[in-house]
């Protein structure tokens, strides 16, 4: 079994010019990371009508994905930035589905409990 390797590791996040951002934004970018591992809450950050097999299905995706994983996707110089995946909510007669998309790659997960509905 392979083990996960922390992304942040080494990270040293810069401006585009090539300077090292002031101010510890690499802690700040290590809270971020853990807060997304340890909280579970990739969906439930944004609404709360989520069904826990639902927010479940979404963080194992997101938290395993390759980009989520990557260094380049934590170095950001970006001030508006997030960590989490775009979720796209779908609208049907008997309910939603929910989907997970990378905002980098654009992969997208239907995390949908479809025995709710």
């Amino acid at each position: 079994m392979k083990k996960n390797k922390n992304p942040l590791q080494g990270l040293k996040v810069t401006y585009i010019e090539g300077h090292p951002l002031s101010g510890g934004h690499g802690e700040f970018r290590k809270r971020q990371y853990d807060e997304i591992i340890n909280n579970r809450d990739i969906i439930k950050h944004r609404t709360q009508i989520i069904l826990d097999t639902e927010e479940q299905t979404a963080h194992d995706w997101w938290t395993n994905h390759k980009c989520f994983k990557s260094k380049q996707f934590w170095d950001q110089d970006a001030e508006i930035w997030s960590p989490y995946p775009i979720i796209h909510f779908y609208r049907t007669s008997i309910g939603a589905a929910i989907h997970v998309v990378c905002p980098v790659c654009q992969e997208d997960k239907d995390v949908s409990d479809y025995e709710s509905w």
